[in-house]
């Protein structure tokens, strides 16, 4: 079985309502948290294996979560996201 890798590029993050601290951890939860998502989970891609999300929606973070747990949020939204584009579920 071959490894699969998927590769993000992410133009902006808006961390709005999270205290000072969670935004300074957050950069690197989040690192932690793509670096366990499944990319074998989107093994039925497009021929191209490419494609556009424009908007993640990660829910309502609450102000006072943790970076990892926004982090875990964000995570969530990205694997709906890409599980609704493979699988034709049209949420993008």
């Amino acid at each position: 079985m071959n490894a699969r890798s998927l590769h993000l590029r992410i133009d902006r993050i808006a961390l709005e309502g999270l205290s000072d601290q969670a935004r300074r951890r957050f950069p690197s939860a989040l690192e932690s948290a793509l670096g366990k998502l499944d990319a074998s989970a989107f093994e039925r891609s497009a021929a191209s294996g490419r494609f556009r999300i424009s908007n993640v929606d990660a829910g309502r973070i609450p102000s006072d979560a943790t970076a990892e747990r926004a982090a875990g949020m964000v995570v969530d939204g990205i694997r709906r996201s890409l599980s609704g584009r493979i699988g034709g579920g049209g949420h993008v």
